[in-house]
């Protein structure tokens, strides 16, 4: 009887997690290392560098197929005057959700503007237009029908009408975003974001009403350093609407620094260790570590440790999650 339940309560699960998944965009853990991602108006804001963001998420492996989902993203500043930053970018995203194969794959342009309101702070407006695709396969599911009363028997009729269609739609994003440089080693950015402005359509059948909803995030990072100690302290915040739906991601990463950087010739760069702990709010509390080399390249490895509902499935496994960081020019 024990077993029957088990199974029940993972199938219950498993509904639950798709009916969220598509009534969501996709989410990242490390979302503090893929900026422009989560906003269009931080693109370029990396001093000038170019910025090559990738990001890959495994989910949920240990109650059925994986959820998987990689961005890659890359931004730079393309016009420079004294007042004024022009930049641009490219978002490469794809997404793949358990066994009904439910993928997703967007590609989206990247347009902002950053204007100096004083010699410590600036203001930035930014602008996301894409194309996404999305398609589905129903032939790996399993349905109550196909349940005698006994067990599953997959030889039974679904009862489902098996003609989804593979359907597209326009991506599109704004942002805004304002930013204090105190000093050297303390500076804060807070931004807001809407996703799902332009085209919001999403069924396999053709169904007008069936839409996702917009996506509202609100975001804020700092750096706060010890330039005596090499030691600084980067916490970040993500708040996510959408729909019913609430994400509230918050944390800590204390980054302590080797080496020293040249003043002047920059022919000596440092490297980092960084270390970390944030919270997803009644889902799920994410250890990280992280290693930058000579300023240039970044790498981080976070698990999701589930604290929610889900731990009766799930075991309390989480996913991984990888980041890779590759800056190019001086700063």
């Amino acid at each position: 009887m024990k077993k029957i339940n088990h199974t029940y309560l993972i199938l219950f699960c498993t509904v639950l997690i798709v009916n969220i998944a598509v009534a969501q965009d996709q989410h990242l853990t490390q979302y503090y290392n893929n900026e422009v991602f989560i906003n269009p108006s931080l693109a370029g804001s990396n001093n000038g560098q170019l910025r090559v963001s990738a990001n890959t998420k495994q989910q949920w492996n240990s109650i059925g197929s994986a959820y998987s989902t990689s961005i890659l993203a890359v931004d730079k500043s393309v016009m420079t005057s004294s007042k004024m930053t022009l930049a641009g970018g490219l978002i490469f995203m794809s997404d793949k959700m358990g066994d009904s194969k439910f993928k997703t794959f967007n590609v989206s342009g990247n347009l902002s503007a950053t204007i100096k309101t004083s010699s410590k702070s600036k203001i930035s407006a930014g602008m996301q237009i894409g194309w996404a695709q999305s398609s589905i396969n129903l032939n790996n599911l399993s349905w109550d029908s196909q349940y005698d009363g006994r067990k599953y028997d997959p030889s039974l009729s679904s009862l489902e009408t098996n003609n989804a269609q593979n359907f597209s739609r326009i991506s599109s994003a704004l942002g805004l975003a304002y930013s204090v440089n105190f000093s050297k080693y303390k500076k804060i950015k807070f931004g807001v974001s809407g996703h799902n402005l332009i085209s919001n359509k999403y069924s396999f059948y053709g169904n007008a009403s069936e839409r996702i909803y917009t996506r509202f995030n609100l975001y804020s990072s700092g750096e706060f350093g010890n330039p005596n100690i090499n030691v600084s302290y980067l916490p970040s915040l993500i708040m996510q609407v959408q729909g019913p739906n609430l994400t509230l991601v918050g944390g800590l990463l204390v980054s302590y620094r080797m080496g020293v950087d040249s003043r002047v010739t920059a022919v000596n760069k440092s490297n980092a260790l960084m270390w970390g702990l944030h919270y997803r709010l009644s889902d799920a509390i994410i250890p990280s570590v992280h290693y930058e080399y000579k300023r240039k390249l970044r790498f981080g490895l976070s698990y999701d440790i589930n604290l929610s509902e889900l731990t009766n499935a799930s075991n309390g496994r989480g996913g991984f999650e990888l980041s890779f960081n590759y800056f190019l020019g001086g700063r």
